[in-house]
């Protein structure tokens, strides 16, 4: 079950996103082959967190794939809250989801402050994605 699985099937309400929680799996990841990496992880980090890298883009493990399959079942699509730090590894990533959201035209808000991938850097958005998940 993935965080965005789990926001997915609890869309009749507002939800949040926070942090680097939700990343787009790209080529390179789906590409992936045992003994090879990129700057985040290696193969076996992504097969044991997410299954075989080579299904990415067909699984739920897959943000597009979750929203895509939501919107063809006519579900309510919920409102995205993102936060990155601009140092963060992931950053890239997240523009890059941030942007499919958009072009779904699903609601993100989204921000980008000094940071990297950390609780440092999340504990500055708990309270406002808190905030904002409530102003229903």
């Amino acid at each position: 079950v993935t965080l965005l699985g789990e926001i997915f099937k609890n869309a009749g309400r507002r939800t949040h996103v926070v942090g680097n929680i939700g990343t787009p799996y790209s080529g390179a990841v789906a590409g992936m082959k045992p003994g090879t990496g990129n700057a985040v992880a290696d193969y076996d980090y992504y097969f044991q967190t997410f299954g075989a890298p080579e299904t990415l883009m067909e699984r739920e493990a897959n943000p597009e794939k979750q929203l895509l399959d939501l919107k063809a079942a006519g579900g309510k699509i919920p409102d995205i809250f993102m936060a990155v730090g601009t140092d963060d590894m992931l950053r890239d990533l997240n523009r890059v989801l941030r942007d499919f959201f958009v072009s779904e035209n699903v609601p993100v808000v989204y921000y980008e402050s000094p940071g990297i991938h950390d609780w440092k850097f999340w504990n500055e958005y708990l309270e406002p994605s808190i905030r904002w998940a409530l102003e229903l």
